[in-house]
């Protein structure tokens, strides 16, 4: 099923964010109990169908989409847009601090779409992948700031990005005041906990948590409900973990 509220920060820091001239949308998928990933740190097909296709036409709205390297490789996402009439995929942008995203990523995959890595100041040389249009961003910093990442891009010539995972990305973003609209998705599956997760599989993991110094309001704008709960407990009248 599907649930998407719609949250907006106050309309100062919108007007914040267009200084620089890109508009960023975060965009989040938990279980039934709040979970972004399983114990092993999949995050695919917490939701369901409707809310994938809602997806891609969020993709389709963006100029780019950018994910961390950690979702990347438990993932291995294509991030294209895929089932919609006349659609266009939006730049792939990957944070890779130490340059590790493998050569065999989907990332890379050949279909006319530009892929930019970023990385940090610290990240070992290494060979890239031969990719037609693949630009390497280096940032003055070990972990590549926020702020510093939205005005590469904003030169680059992009207006608006989707953020798509991981939960570190985020946390940063959400602490750098960088997010202008937060899309949440409420899954019917529960994933359950045990001694493994530890938090690891939150929207903000523990190991994020010390970044946030102050509490975020977020403003409720709006809420599109696609589904029957009903379903929820038609679909699985004996709840298993996943």
């Amino acid at each position: 099923g599907i649930r998407a509220p719609l949250w907006s920060r106050g309309l100062g820091d919108v007007y914040k964010r267009q200084e620089l001239g890109i508009t960023v949308t975060l965009k989040v998928a938990v279980s039934l109990d709040g979970k972004i990933a399983t114990a092993s740190g999949h995050s695919k097909w917490i939701t369901g169908e409707a809310s994938r296709q809602k997806v891609h036409e969020l993709r389709n709205q963006n100029d780019a989409v950018l994910v961390g390297i950690n979702t990347v490789i438990l993932d291995d996402p294509e991030l294209t847009v895929r089932g919609i009439s006349n659609g266009k995929s939006p730049i792939r942008i990957v944070l890779d601090s130490e340059a590790r995203i493998p050569d065999n990523s989907k990332i890379f995959n050949s279909d006319g779409t530009r892929v930019i890595i970023i990385t940090g100041n610290k990240a070992l040389s290494r060979k890239w992948p031969s990719f037609q249009d693949l630009t390497i961003l280096s940032s003055p910093t070990a972990t590549p700031e926020i702020n510093w990442t939205l005005h590469q891009l904003q030169k680059l010539g992009l207006k608006s990005l989707l953020i798509e995972g991981g939960s570190c990305i985020y946390a940063s973003f959400l602490k750098s005041s960088a997010v202008d609209r937060l899309v949440l998705f409420i899954g019917s599956k529960i994933i359950g906990a045990n001694k493994l997760m530890h938090g690891k599989t939150s929207l903000i993991k523990h190991k994020c948590e010390g970044i946030f110094k102050e509490k975020i309001k977020m403003e409720f704008k709006e809420k599109k409900k696609k589904f029957d709960p009903r379903k929820v407990y038609k679909d699985k009248p004996n709840p298993t973990k996943i």
